[in-house]
């Protein structure tokens, strides 16, 4: 039973894995709305940037939100918090959340 389960663990490890190498650098999250922060910054794309090293954000899998950064190439979940990256207030845009993409 040990073994059955350790398999089932090592399985769901490696499709996690794949999936996240078929997602790169694929599909980038955006933002829409107005894209400014509260203290008036314009942004001059509607990409998301990671918040350490201020590479592209894209989608590993959007139904549960996980995104994978270009630069640190770590996996996190998105939440819908955007904040400027030059003063790091709040952002007036939100994320544009799209449903179904798993690679």
């Amino acid at each position: 039973m040990k073994n059955y389960y350790f398999e089932k663990i090592r399985e769901k490890k490696k499709e996690w894995e794949d999936q996240i190498q078929r997602a790169k650098w694929k599909v980038p999250v955006q933002a829409y709305g107005e894209l400014k922060c509260i203290n008036g910054h314009e942004f001059t794309t509607n990409l998301v940037h990671c918040g350490k090293c201020h590479q592209t954000l894209y989608w590993v899998d959007s139904d549960e939100k996980y995104v994978i950064c270009k630069g640190c190439n770590e996996v996190t979940k998105m939440t819908d918090d955007l904040v400027c990256s030059s003063c790091g207030a709040r952002a007036l845009c939100h994320v544009k959340w799209i449903n179904g993409y798993k690679p």
